[in-house]
Formats: C-alpha cells, sequence, structure tokens
C-alpha cells in the first residue's frame, strides 16, 4: 500500500515537472515577470518605504519622550 502512495506521488511530480524538463531540452525560455527598475509595493519605492521607517521611528521617540514628561 505504501508502494502504491509512493509512485503515485512520484508519478504526479514527474507529471507537474515535465514541462521544465521539456523546456530545459528543447531550449524554451519560461515567461519571467517584468520588474520595473525602482520596485513598487502600494506605489512606493523601496527608498520610500525606507523613509516611513525612519519618520516612524522618529515620531515613536518623540512620542515616548512626551509621554514621560
Amino acid at each position: 500500500m505504501q508502494d502504491f502512495f509512493n509512485l503515485t506521488i512520484k508519478t504526479v511530480n514527474d507529471l507537474i515537472m515535465l514541462p521544465n524538463i521539456l523546456g530545459k531540452v528543447i531550449g524554451v525560455n519560461h515567461f519571467k515577470s517584468h520588474k520595473p527598475l525602482n520596485e513598487t509595493y502600494g506605489g512606493f519605492t523601496n527608498s520610500d518605504w525606507k523613509k516611513v521607517g525612519n519618520d516612524m521611528k522618529r515620531g515613536l521617540i518623540s512620542f515616548g519622550k512626551e509621554a514621560r514628561s
């Protein structure tokens, strides 16, 4: 019974990997997603997110100083 499951899983895995194997043999390039030079997340670039993080850090520090006073 266990051999049946192992063989089934191996067969399914081989069928799933078949396009990748054939693509390498034939030389077909896979479609790659186009990434812009500045990756954006939610409309912000990576540098924007760094600035937001620094602003939040400064705001939390100033809030902590005000709360202690």
